[in-house]
């Protein structure tokens, strides 16, 4: 084949392969580094195809569906299970006019991501180059100063001629939507709910609530008046979501518990209420004071009196819960309840935000479960065993020292170790010495008896560490004082957990169980100190020692049935005790979570 001949054919073939890499980028490549300006408006690629009509393999989600002025939502694009795209622009839209151009809010994404929009009004994002996507997330700020419900479209592109167009997020809706909050209304807000109230003068305020539900139906929403901030002896107006309609109750918290009035609408007008967007809604007039019509039931009974419909010319905390189930049979709080910084003056028009409570754990609980495994359940069997258990197993050892020493100096260090991280957080939680904000007296001396246990906690093992030799001279003043400074933590553990419960409002089971614990400690005490008084007197035996001793000094036992019992009896005293332990947990950590 002549040269020239042969050099037509090469031009052939490399502008025709030419021509076939042109075509090919035109098909992968679609705008890879970004969607252009023109699109911003129509959210339509300039592809010359027309979009799919399929269901898009795409979903938008954001972290939340309502919002707050100022804060931030995390929005998701997302493809399905084996889906890829290359290309995407997404916008915030006003849910009222999605079809129109300016957009709402603004947008922030990471390095793989640029704003493709010049107009000022227009906020979106898009990619910056044609890689294999699954998911993009993306950050939507609210603007301070108006409010709109909104929604994210956005169109994913596959290749040039696969893509989908208004794909759309679900409505998120804006909870802080009165203006009149600090000017003719009254607001406490966090992020998920609203509570606004107007004082119209006579004898009724008017408030509203509204709150992001996880629930179609069966839910409620409640506002609680209190002295102080914690659940108990509070007023509480309920807006209860039930087969469809919204209704309006008064109730009492005479506890951590709730109870209809026994006229369960008294002082409730003009309820209006709906749900909308995954928020329930709830207006209604509260009346501002009420004569007393019976006698205050605080424990059995909510009757409708000043005692359980409090008067709203006086300053209260502001509580407000939700959870699941009807306003009559309450189930439990879905989140903890948001509760207001200071008492709040319903005559006036403040603003409060909710505090942030970034991890729902109630550290009150947490302090007093950690007391109570420490001295219900550990100084239980710790004390027990070194008072009354030193002539059991005389001859067994436990890594070398007496089993009776190594069970006690096990359950003294782990009471220890309970009580100061319990002591820690407590003061996490109240961050001061003390809140003892609308506390009794006797409620008051819940943290000065909390300081000298925790330095009689501390003391003890510290003196533990310099006992005298046995044969020392001081070796009894040091088993007396050791033993008094025990005994005296211990007792007043017991008590300052009782005034606890008080300060917690907690119900009366958990009470009933404490005197049950301390019936049960007296009684395995006598029983067991009817063996040790028969044993010194039997014997004329030294019990306080710890190591091996003369024979006739060594820690002897009495010849009485109790001494013979009482493997059997500390077993039977371990697993009674664990069980009051176990009970008072449950009630503290999960029955208090009713209201």
């Amino acid at each position: 084949m002549p040269d020239s001949a042969k050099k037509m054919d090469f031009r052939k073939i490399l502008a025709e392969s030419l021509l076939l890499g042109i075509l090919f980028l035109g098909q992968v490549m679609c705008y890879p580094i970004g969607a252009p300006a023109s699109s911003c408006s129509s959210m339509i690629p300039n592809h010359g195809v027309s979009a799919s009509n399929t269901p898009a393999p795409y979903t938008i989600t954001t972290s939340k569906n309502t919002y707050m002025p100022n804060e931030e939502i995390t929005v998701t694009l997302q493809a399905n299970s084996g889906v890829y795209f290359k290309g995407f622009l997404i916008q915030p839209r006003r849910n009222s006019s999605i079809s129109e151009p300016n957009t709402f809010g603004t947008l922030t994404g990471d390095s793989l991501t640029q704003s493709p929009c010049t107009a000022t009004s227009q906020a979106a994002l898009s990619h910056i180059n044609n890689s294999l996507k699954t998911t993009i997330n993306v950050t939507w700020k609210a603007p301070a100063d108006s409010v709109e419900t909104v929604v994210f479209i956005a169109t994913l592109v596959q290749t040039k001629d696969i893509f989908w167009v208004n794909v759309q997020s679900q409505v998120v809706t804006p909870l802080f939507l009165d203006p009149a909050c600090g000017k003719t209304k009254g607001c406490f807000y966090g992020s998920t709910f609203l509570v606004t109230w107007a004082d119209r003068g006579g004898n009724s305020i008017d408030f509203e609530m509204k709150a992001s539900i996880p629930e179609p139906d069966n839910y409620w929403i409640s506002l609680g008046f209190s002295s102080d901030k914690k659940m108990g002896d509070d007023s509480v107006a309920d807006c209860s979501l039930q087969s469809g309609a919204v209704k309006t109750y008064s109730s009492y918290n005479p506890g951590r518990s709730n109870e209809p009035l026994d006229n369960n609408i008294y002082g409730i007008n003009g309820t209006n209420g709906r749900l909308a967007n995954g928020v329930l809604s709830c207006s209604f007039s509260r009346a501002r004071t009420v004569a007393d019509v019976a006698t205050a039931s605080r424990k059995k009974r909510a009757a409708v009196s000043a005692a359980t419909f409090f008067d709203l010319n006086q300053d209260w905390y502001l509580l407000f819960a939700q959870g699941r189930g009807p306003a009559a049979s309450k189930i439990q709080h879905t989140i903890p309840p948001a509760i207001s910084n200071d008492k709040v003056n319903l005559q006036s028009v403040s603003v409060l935000a909710a505090p942030d409570s970034p991890t729902g754990v109630d550290l009150a609980k947490v302090h007093g479960s950690l007391m109570i495994v420490a001295w219900i359940f550990l100084a239980s069997i710790g004390t027990v065993m070194a008072r009354f258990y030193k002539p059991v197993w005389p001859e067994s050892k436990l890594c070398r020292e007496k089993v009776w020493f190594q069970i006690h100096r096990a359950c003294m260090v782990l009471v220890l170790f309970l009580v100061a991280a319990g002591f820690i957080v407590i003061f996490v939680d109240v961050r001061s010495y003390s809140a003892t904000g609308g506390w009794t007296d006797i409620q008051k001396a819940h943290p000065i008896l909390g300081i000298i246990i925790m330095a009689l906690t501390l003391i003890n093992p510290v003196m533990a560490l310099f006992r005298p030799h046995p044969d020392a001279p001081s070796r009894k003043v040091f088993n007396i004082a050791h033993f008094a400074v025990g005994i005296v933590a211990f007792v007043l553990a017991i008590i300052n957990i009782f005034i606890g419960v008080d300060v917690e409002k907690l119900s009366t089971n958990v009470v009933n169980i404490l005197w049950a614990y301390v019936g049960w400690f007296i009684f395995i005490v006598i029983v067991l100190e009817q063996d040790f008084i028969q044993s010194r007197k039997d014997k004329g035996s030294n019990s306080y020692e710890l190591n091996d001793l003369p024979e006739k000094e060594q820690s002897v036992g009495s010849s009485s049935i109790i001494h013979k019992l009482k493997p059997g009896i500390i077993a039977v005293h371990a697993v009674i005790v664990l069980g009051l332990t176990i009970a008072m947990l449950v009630l503290i950590n999960l029955s208090s979570e009713e209201e």
